[in-house]
């Protein structure tokens, strides 16, 4: 608001300037000597009525452009409707399951999936951040994590080979996110030793000989942001199999590599190639850990977000509240008769994204997340939109994502309840980036295993992209005990 007024006063400082400079030269011209009358009103009247037609025209010109361009964005919204792309695959083609064993994340709004499941239906609004601040000085409205441990961080990499003096030197919002990251890690390499989910199946007998398959592996995925340094990458993976180590898993059980993800569509894509059957088929089942961190809780983000026009303020009500967290997934691809070698707590049964043509105009936006979702139900075969009990997006405080959600689950899912059955993490938690799309899988299973029922996610915090994902709750014990032991042969 401030801002605002001194530009108001300096523009009508530099009109009535340029109106005294003219008239005051034109007097001296032709030689007038003016009096009172003439004073008031050719330097006090005259810069003021010359003030309020400029901003009269400005006003005019910027009406004149905004309708043009909404005229023009209509029209590219319907065209684009017809030539947007959905998911990585044909519409109608059928998706492959993928299992979830298990999930943790790390959010402001808890730090298990039940609490963040909980918090979320009563979200609270983000608070000024005490410490950064935007381009002009003022607080930022931000969503953080209080007391997260960026010591013990830097002791973990430490004891993973990284150099002191590199590691001192990581912004502030690495540290974060790798603090994030830690418990998250931690409680999931212990649910895998725990679980005993790396044991060896069960031999058979081929020609009167046992014969024991080798035990299931580990493939752990780390996505951290691609504008990290590289460096980072190497140590990340050089800690996670030091947490590995100490967690009891067998360095010839685990694989893992560190992917750069610019955005959400890489996490997605991930996820995608997870569900794509291996060629040749792997003699074991393959566990999938996806983990993700991210902050913006530093002031490299928060300067980074303002000169990019994208930071929450009085003056960009559709900016984003900077956000934090770290979720991690454990997943597996169903075998080729569509069952599982272990028992999933829920099911990521199909998932589509739009890439192309995306629009945040309420009307259109609605009749792309319809369509999108059409192709959701397309690669499920069997689901239709009335078992989907649930909804859980990303949906923030910007009033295009919270009007487009509303208006899908109006037109598309007008059964369910706003109050109880729809749920949005942006409000609490902010934007997280790139831990966004595991955090709304990892919500979407544990309100599907609970409640027995299938859950909608969305995922529409990015600007030019947007997925839907359906989660289901595993299919019945006696379907299960059939797939176990259609994999588990034994003979007698």
């Amino acid at each position: 608001m401030m801002s605002r007024l001194l530009r108001f006063l300096m523009w009508l400082l530099l009109t009535a300037l340029v109106v005294w400079v003219v008239v005051i030269g034109y007097w001296k011209i032709v030689g007038v000597r003016p009096d009172v009358r003439a004073l008031v009103l050719y330097l006090g009247v005259l810069p003021l009525g010359t003030f309020a037609v400029l901003a009269l025209l400005k006003h005019g010109l910027a009406n004149a452009r905004s309708k043009a361009s909404n005229a023009q964005a209509d029209s590219l919204d319907a065209a684009g409707d017809d030539a947007a792309t959905g998911g990585d695959a044909p519409a109608g083609e059928p998706a492959t399951p993928v299992g979830i064993l298990a999930s943790a994340m790390q959010l402001p709004a808890g730090s298990d999936v039940a609490s963040v499941l909980g918090a979320i239906g009563t979200p609270a609004a983000p608070q000024l951040h005490q410490k950064l601040k935007d381009g002009s000085g003022y607080p930022v409205f931000a969503s953080w994590i209080d007391d997260v441990d960026t010591d013990a961080v830097m002791q973990a990499f430490e004891a993973a080979g990284g150099k002191d003096a590199d590691i001192r030197r990581l912004p502030e919002e690495q540290l974060r996110a790798f603090g994030l990251m830690l418990p998250v890690t931690q409680d999931l390499l212990a649910e895998v030793v725990a679980e005993d989910w790396l044991a060896a199946p069960l031999p058979s007998v081929s020609g009167g000989r046992s014969t024991a398959p080798p035990p299931a592996r580990l493939q752990a995925s780390i996505l951290l942001p691609s504008d990290w340094p590289s460096a980072i990458r190497e140590l990340a993976v050089a800690w996670f199999v030091e947490e590995a180590r100490a967690a009891g898993i067998l360095a010839g059980q685990l694989v893992a590599e560190v992917i750069p993800a610019s955005g959400s569509d890489e996490v997605w894509r991930h996820l995608s190639k997870i569900a794509l059957p291996s060629s040749p088929p792997s003699p074991a089942p393959v566990l999938h850990l996806v983990l993700a961190c991210h902050s913006q809780l530093g002031e490299r983000s928060v300067q980074r977000l303002d000169q990019a026009g994208q930071l929450l303020s009085a003056m960009r009500s559709e900016g984003i509240v900077p956000g934090e967290g770290a979720a991690g997934v454990l997943l597996l691809a169903a075998d080729a008769d569509g069952g599982f070698a272990l028992p999933p707590k829920a099911v990521l049964r199909a998932h589509a994204t739009m890439r192309q043509g995306v629009s945040w105009q309420p009307r259109t936006a609605v009749q792309q997340m319809e369509d999108l979702f059409g192709q959701v139900l397309a690669r499920a075969p069997g689901a239709t939109s009335d078992e989907v009990k649930a909804m859980v997006s990303d949906a923030d405080l910007r009033k295009s994502r919270a009007t487009a959600v509303a208006g899908f689950m109006d037109r598309a899912l007008e059964h369910l309840d706003p109050e109880s059955d729809c749920m949005a993490t942006g409000s609490s938690c902010g934007h997280a980036g790139i831990v966004s799309p595991l955090s709304l899988i990892a919500l979407a299973a544990e309100r599907a295993a609970a409640n027995d029922q299938p859950v909608l996610a969305v995922a529409v915090a990015e600007p030019d992209q947007r997925t839907i994902a359906l989660v289901s709750p595993p299919e019945s014990p006696a379907a299960d005990e059939t797939a176990e032991s259609s994999s588990n042969p034994q003979a007698t």
